[in-house]
């Protein structure tokens, strides 16, 4: 699935949405992508609708579907510390080449 995300995102850009069922989802597939909607803009897109389906299958568990709460920016600061781009550029870039 994910090199068919790599030939979206070369044939649409580093972020692009899919429609899932009744939902959209967005792709962000690329790091200034992410930067740009997710730490400049965070206080924008905190805020959406629960999918109860979604929170059932992945128990509220998922990042990417918690409220902006407590619990959330803990999470938050711990993805924050592992995906810096410092730990991007050294530690993980030969495993992204690979990939």
């Amino acid at each position: 699935m994910s090199i068919r995300f790599k030939d979206w995102s070369e044939q649409y850009g580093g972020v692009y949405s899919l429609k899932i069922g009744k939902g959209t989802m967005i792709v962000l597939n690329s790091r200034r992508a992410v930067h740009d909607l997710i730490d400049k803009r965070n206080a924008i897109y905190s805020g959406r609708p629960q999918d109860e389906q979604f929170h059932m299958a992945l128990k509220g568990e998922n990042i990417a579907n918690m409220d902006a709460d407590a619990g959330w920016r803990a999470q938050r600061k711990v993805t924050a510390r592992f995906f810096a781009p410092s730990k991007l550029d050294g530690d993980f870039a030969r495993i992204s080449e690979a990939e």
